[in-house]
C-alpha cells in the first residue's frame, strides 16, 4: 500500500489522464462555440456569454469529469495491480466513477451555493416521491457519467485483454527463443570439445614411448580440463578468472606437446577477474593461434591480453606466427565462436582479424562491464 500511495503524483495523475482533458476542454470550447452562435442567431447580447449563469455552467461542465478522474486514478492506483483480473479492474474504475461524481457533485452545488445560482426547480419525482434538487443533480451527474464510463472502460477492458495476451504471448517466444539459444550454444560446445579432445589425445599418443612423464602430464592436465569443463554450473557465461583457468591449463597441455617451441603469457587487467563473459569464449581463440600460428614457426609465443575501455571488454589473442590472409576461409575454425556470440549478444560486439601493427585477433563486448560488476 505504501507504494502505492508514492504513486499518486500529479505527474503520474497527468500521464494517466491527458487524453481525458484534452477532451474535457475541448468539450467546454465547443460548447462556448455553439452558444455564441446561438446568441448571434438570436440577436442577444454577447456580453450575456459571460454571465454568471453560464460562467458558472463551464465550471460545471469541468469540475464534475475532472474529479471523477481524479478520483478513479485515485482508486485504481491503491487498489489495482496488473496480475488482477480485469473484471476487478472495471469494478474499481466504476467504483471511483461514482465517487468522483458524488464528491464533483457537492463541489458544483457548492459553488452555485456561494454565488447564489442553486437551481431549486431541477429535481426528479417518483410518483408523489419528490427527490431533493441536489439529489437529483447528482443522479443525473452519475446517469450520464455512467453511460460514458461503462463505454470508456468496456473498451479500455477489451484494450488490457488483448495487451495481457500479447504479454503472454510475448513472454512465451521469449522463453521458446531462450531454450532455442541455450540447445545451439550447447551444440556449440558439444562442438568444441570432442575436437580438443580429439588434439589432444593425438598429443598424449605421440608422447607415449618417446617420453613417457610428459605424456603423463598431459593426461593429467587433461583431466583437470574436462573436470572444469564437466563441474561448470548450467549457464552460458562464466567469469574472466574461470575462462583463465581454462586456457592455462589449456596451454600447459600444449606447452608439454611443444615444448621449446611454445612460450605464452597472460595479462589481465586488475579488477576485471569477476566479470562475466561467454563460457568457452577464449579457448578456441588459442587453439586457433596454435594450429595456424606458432605451429608454424620454431619458437612460437602467445599473448592473451584483457583490458577494459569505458564500459567494453575487449580479448586480444595474440601470437608471432605466419600473418592472417587476405581472406579468412573456413579452415581457421573459428565460426562456433561468431555463432556464440551472434546467439549472446546479438551483434552488440566486434570481431576482427589483424596483422598490424602486431598479429591478433581481437574481440570487443559492448557494454557488459561496469564497477559495480565486481
Amino acid at each position: 500500500m505504501l507504494n502505492n500511495i508514492k504513486q499518486l503524483t500529479f505527474s503520474n495523475w497527468k500521464k494517466e489522464n491527458i487524453k481525458f482533458i484534452y477532451w474535457i476542454l475541448g468539450f467546454n470550447i465547443f460548447l462556448f462555440l455553439l452558444q455564441t452562435v446561438v446568441f448571434i442567431i438570436s440577436d442577444y447580447a454577447l456580453s450575456g456569454l459571460l454571465s454568471k449563469d453560464i460562467l458558472l455552467s463551464y465550471v460545471h461542465t469541468l469540475i464534475i469529469p475532472l474529479v471523477a478522474i481524479t478520483s478513479i486514478f485515485f482508486f485504481k492506483t491503491l487498489f489495482y495491480k496488473e496480475s488482477d483480473s480485469v473484471l476487478w479492474g472495471f469494478a474499481i474504475k466504476i467504483s471511483g466513477l461514482v465517487i468522483g461524481v458524488f464528491i464533483g457533485t457537492a463541489l458544483d452545488e457548492f459553488i452555485a451555493y456561494v454565488f447564489n445560482t442553486v437551481d431549486n426547480d431541477d429535481y426528479i419525482t417518483l410518483g408523489e416521491f419528490v427527490i431533493s434538487p441536489r439529489v437529483s443533480n447528482f443522479i443525473e451527474n452519475l446517469f450520464v457519467a455512467l453511460i460514458l464510463g461503462v463505454l470508456l472502460f468496456y473498451k479500455e477492458t477489451l484494450t488490457d485483454k488483448i495487451e495481457r495476451t500479447l504479454k503472454l504471448k510475448e513472454a512465451e517466444l521469449k522463453k521458446v527463443y531462450q531454450l532455442k539459444v541455450k540447445s545451439e550454444l550447447d551444440a556449440i560446445h558439444a562442438k568444441i570439445n570432442p575436437h580438443f579432445l580429439y588434439n589432444s589425445l593425438n598429443s598424449i599418443v605421440s608422447l607415449i614411448h618417446d617420453n613417457p612423464d610428459k605424456a603423463e602430464k598431459m593426461v593429467l592436465s587433461l583431466s583437470d580440463l574436462f573436470r572444469y569443463s564437466i563441474n561448470t554450473k548450467e549457464s552460458d557465461f562464466s567469469t574472466i578468472k574461470e575462462e583463465i583457468t581454462l586456457v592455462r591449463t589449456y596451454l600447459e597441455i600444449e606447452h608439454v606437446r611443444f615444448h621449446d617451441q611454445l612460450d605464452y603469457q597472460i595479462i589481465v587487467e586488475e579488477g576485471l577477474e569477476l566479470v562475466n563473459i561467454p563460457k568457452f569464449l577464449i579457448q578456441p581463440l588459442i587453439e586457433n593461434a596454435i594450429k595456424h600460428g606458432t605451429s608454424k614457426i620454431k619458437h612460437g609465443i602467445i599473448k592473451l591480453q584483457i583490458t577494459s575501455v569505458h564500459s567494453d571488454i575487449i580479448i586480444s589473442v595474440m601470437d608471432n606466427g605466419p600473418e592472417f590472409p587476405e581472406e579468412i576461409d573456413s579452415g581457421y575454425g573459428l565460426k562456433s565462436t561468431i555463432d556464440k556470440l551472434d546467439l549472446l549478444y546479438k551483434g552488440d560486439y566486434h570481431f576482427k582479424f589483424e596483422n598490424t601493427p602486431i598479429k591478433q585477433i581481437k574481440i570487443t563486448l559492448k557494454n557488459i562491464y561496469h564497477d559495480s560488476d565486481i
